[in-house]
C-alpha cells in the first residue's frame, strides 16, 4: 500500500491504459497490488504488457533527420512502477551504497560535495602546493547502464535472491513500440539502460557506479595519491550521480591514477557501454598538465 500511495496521480498510463488514480480506486488498501507483485516475483515472470513500454520521440533541436536530434519518453505500466517503488525499498535494507556519492539519496547532496572540492582548492593555495582534480561525466547514464553489469552489481551485495532474481526478471525481455507520425513500430527488443521515471532506476544506477568510488576511496590508495587537507586524508572522489570529481595530490599521482582509471573505465564500460569525457586541472595554475 504504501508503494502505491507514493507513486504520482497525474502520471500518464502506459500501454495497458491502467492509471494511478483507476489503480488507487479499484485497489484502496493495496491487496490486489501485492498479491500480483507476490506471484510476479515469486515466479520470476512479469506479463508481457507490464514489460513492454509506449515510447513517443520528440524532436529536440536540429536536423529531424538525425536520430540523435530526438528524445524518447518511455511510458510503462503504473502496476510495474508500483512494484518497482516496492523493490527498491526492499533492496534498500540490503545494500551498503558510498557515503560519497550524493545524488538520490535522502543525504545532504551537491553543497558538501561542492564544500569538500572548495576545502581543496583552498588547503592548495594556501599552502602552496599542487593538485590535480579530474571530472568525468558519464554520457547518458540512465540509457547506456548494461543489465549484464546491473546483475553483476546485485551479485556482489548479499541480497536475497529471491529479490536479485526479482530485479533480474524485471530487466529481462522488456520491449518498446516507438511512435511517430502517428504509426507505431513492432515490440523492439530493450537489451540496455535503466528506465527515466522508475522508483527502481536511481537505486541501480547509483550501485552500478558504487564498486568505482569504493575503488577510488581506498584507504592505501588515498595514502599514496590523495592529499592532506588540514592534516585529514582527503578523498579521492566523491560523485554526484554519474558527475564524478577525481582530487589527487600532485601530476605524478594524477598520471600514475589515471592510468588505472583507464582500466577500470575499459572494464566498466565493456559492462556497461559507458561513455565520457575527461578534464584534468592542476593548481596552481602555471603547472604542466601534459599526459
Amino acid at each position: 500500500m504504501k508503494a502505491l500511495n507514493g507513486l504520482r496521480m497525474d502520471a500518464a498510463a502506459g500501454p495497458d491504459k491502467v492509471s494511478v488514480k483507476m489503480l488507487k480506486d479499484v485497489d484502496k488498501h493495496g491487496e490486489i497490488m501485492a498479491s500480483v507483485a507476490s506471484v510476479c516475483c515469486i515466479n520470476e515472470k512479469f506479463p508481457e504488457v507490464l514489460q513492454n513500454a509506449r515510447t513517443v520521440l520528440l524532436l529536440k533541436k536540429g536536423d529531424p533527420k538525425k536520430m540523435t536530434n530526438w528524445r524518447g519518453i518511455s511510458i510503462r505500466s503504473a502496476i510495474r512502477r508500483c512494484i518497482s517503488k516496492a523493490l527498491c525499498h526492499r533492496l534498500n535494507m540490503y545494500v551498503d551504497l558510498s557515503e560519497h556519492q550524493k545524488d538520490f539519496r535522502r543525504l545532504p547532496g551537491l553543497l558538501e560535495n561542492v564544500a569538500r572540492l572548495q576545502g581543496i582548492l583552498t588547503a592548495s593555495v594556501e599552502e602552496e602546493r599542487g593538485v590535480s582534480v579530474a571530472f568525468l561525466d558519464i554520457s547518458k547514464a540512465f540509457d547506456n547502464v548494461g543489465h549484464e553489469h546491473v546483475e553483476k552489481t546485485l551479485s556482489s551485495f548479499a541480497i536475497a535472491e529471491n529479490l536479485r532474481r526479482a530485479i533480474g526478471a524485471m530487466y529481462s525481455g522488456m520491449t518498446a513500440r516507438v511512435e511517430v507520425g502517428g504509426e507505431v513500430t513492432g515490440a523492439v527488443p530493450v537489451k540496455r539502460g535503466v528506465l527515466k521515471g522508475d522508483p527502481l532506476s536511481p537505486l541501480l544506477l547509483n550501485l552500478t557506479i558504487n564498486f568505482l568510488l569504493h575503488e577510488l576511496n581506498d584507504f592505501d590508495l588515498k595514502k599514496a595519491l590523495g592529499l592532506n587537507v588540514n592534516d585529514i586524508l582527503a578523498l579521492s572522489a566523491f560523485a554526484f550521480a554519474d558527475d564524478l570529481v577525481i582530487a589527487r595530490k600532485n601530476r605524478a599521482a594524477s598520471r600514475r591514477l589515471s592510468r588505472g582509471f583507464c582500466t577500470w573505465f575499459v572494464v566498466w564500460r565493456t559492462w556497461c557501454d559507458f561513455e565520457g569525457w575527461l578534464i584534468v586541472v592542476t593548481f596552481p595554475w602555471y603547472q604542466s598538465i601534459d599526459y
